[in-house]
């Protein structure tokens, strides 16, 4: 082959060559540019994902609150049941239940029968003390177990009531206008039983209170105290209405988009969750973020529901009506800040240890921090307790006895935040609290290293 020929191909390999090198330049290209949009949509994909989990576990939170307390009716009973007990509620009742009593008094017959004519300016007096000797019992009455007993029944009767409408299984609603109520009317007929006993002459001779339950139509009841008392009473007495058939139609469909909606987040909670960590290239720091995120807007709803809780109280014109109400919703939230106050301390504690024992320089820092911590104040607890030398302890808890007790106080301070703790507890707390920033200080005090020296 002569030269020319073989220069012609080598000329050929070589363009050859740069072409399949082009080529495969040109496929690593592709290959990097379509692994770079990969991870930029993964690394969206999971920035939406934590987003939407965290909406999700705080929603769920609220459902399944609400789902235990207001759409069953024995955790409805369980909320509502010792309300029945608190004297700002009964506060609130006494008024209306009184009212409705003296209705059934025939106060101003027996007040006519008695005075003579010449005396008829006593009527006045004399009725408004039978209205407050009414009061009394109804207040009695208010103080008992009995009525606490009646308060329960009748709220799991409403409640049953109410959620049989709202799911359509019930006809307690026959007609428009009609109204789901809570019945006190068994609470009426009790104190009337108990005026009776006390003074049988307000009620007239040879009269038979009839027996009133709870499940009993109030239409029912009330016709028959109407024939045992020879009276009439008003149509609503005894009667607080738990919400106008006028409005059925639309609480059923909410009710029927809370079951779909609380089914859809019971789902897409731990899906959402699981697919977070999943797509995430460091799962670690997804974790922290999803307990962060998630116990941000828990709090926020705690924040949001305060302010609500405010303005509802603010509502009522009278201080009375402001007590029961804010007993009320303290019952009602009660609840949700106590699941909300454990989900934040578990997302707290989680994003804790996800970061503490990672990888990361400041959490190699911290976790060689707290060993030495430790060790030292060990190491200084046993040394004062056998009297031996104590100077390198009482040294470094000298150099660090501030952040200790700083520590220490932001510590008792998220534990106060975090928990709705009783005054017990709370005093529990700051005696330890107390406790350990005095051992600090006696160990990092200037006459601890004399006392090292000297021993």
């Amino acid at each position: 082959m002569s030269a020319e020929n073989r220069d012609n191909v080598d000329d050929g390999d070589v363009e050859r060559l740069r072409a399949e090198r082009d080529a495969l330049e040109a496929q690593v290209a592709t290959l990097r540019q379509r692994k770079r949009r990969t991870g930029v949509l993964r690394r969206v994909a999971v920035v939406v994902l934590v987003v939407l989990a965290c909406v999700s576990v705080t929603a769920t939170t609220v459902a399944v609150w609400a789902n235990r307390t207001v759409l069953t009716t024995d955790g409805w009973v369980e909320t509502v049941g010792p309300l029945g007990a608190d004297p700002a509620v009964t506060a609130a009742l006494r008024p209306r239940v009184t009212e409705a009593v003296f209705s059934a008094v025939p106060a101003e017959q027996l007040i006519a029968d008695a005075l003579p004519q010449d005396v008829a300016f006593l009527a006045v007096p004399l009725s408004t003390a039978v209205r407050d000797f009414v009061d009394e019992q109804v207040g009695a009455f208010l103080a008992s177990d009995a009525f606490a007993d009646l308060w329960v029944e009748s709220n799991r009767v409403a409640h049953e009531q109410a959620l049989g409408v709202l799911r359509g299984e019930s006809d307690v609603v026959r007609a428009e206008g009609e109204t789901v109520t809570l019945n006190l009317l068994p609470v009426v007929n009790a104190v009337l039983a108990q005026v009776a006993n006390v003074a049988s002459g307000l009620l007239g001779e040879n009269v038979t209170l009839p027996t009133v339950t709870s499940g009993e139509l109030p239409e029912v009841a009330r016709a028959e105290i109407n024939a045992a008392l020879g009276v009439e009473l008003p149509e609503d007495v005894g009667q607080i209405p738990v919400y106008d058939a006028d409005e059925l139609l639309a609480a059923q469909q909410a009710l029927r988009l809370f079951d779909q909606i609380f089914l859809l987040l019971l789902i897409a909670t731990p899906v959402l969750i699981a697919g977070a960590i999943w797509l995430s290239r460091n799962r670690r720091a997804t974790i922290v973020q999803l307990s962060v995120g998630s116990v941000l807007l828990l709090v926020l709803v705690r924040r949001v529901l305060l302010r609500v809780q405010e303005d509802v109280v603010a509502l009522p014109p009278l201080p009375a009506g402001r007590t029961a109400v804010q007993a009320v919703t303290d019952q009602l939230f009660g609840g949700l800040f106590d699941l909300a106050g454990v989900l934040i301390a578990i997302g707290l504690a989680i994003a804790a240890v996800a970061y503490v024992t990672g990888p990361y320089r400041s959490a190699v820092a911290l976790r060689r921090g707290v060993v030495q911590a430790g060790r030292a104040v060990s190491d200084a607890g046993g040394r004062l307790a056998e009297g031996t030398d104590t100077s390198g302890a009482v040294q470094w808890i000298g150099e660090h006895g501030r952040a200790l007790q700083v520590g220490g106080a932001l510590f008792v301070v998220a534990l106060l935040l975090l928990f709705e703790v009783s005054w017990g507890w709370f005093l529990a707390l700051i005696v330890l609290l107390a406790a350990w920033e005095a051992v600090l200080w006696r160990i990092g005090a200037p006459d601890s290293e004399g006392l090292a020296e000297s021993a």
